[in-house]
């Protein structure tokens, strides 16, 4: 499979909602329960790239922050 069709297992994809169907009417526990561990990988996944474009952002202002402090340590030291 393709990273773009994986993503259509994702829970908020459009296709999610097709595919659940088509399980339901395959009727095989197995497969439903390895596509709903599938799904929740995925949203795992979702969370953690969110957590680190969060901290990125955070690095980004703490950076500036410690150069503005380091700047002013500087004028101070003169």
């Amino acid at each position: 499979m393709t990273m773009m069709q994986v993503e259509m297992f994702h829970p908020n994809n459009s296709h999610a909602y097709a595919i659940d169907e088509a399980l339901q009417q395959l009727d095989q526990p197995h497969l439903m329960a390895k596509v709903s561990w599938l799904k929740d990988g995925l949203v795992q996944v979702g969370q953690v790239k969110k957590q680190l474009v969060d901290l990125c952002h955070q690095e980004q202002l703490l950076s500036h922050a410690l150069f503005a402090v380091d700047m002013e340590m500087d004028g101070v030291q003169q």
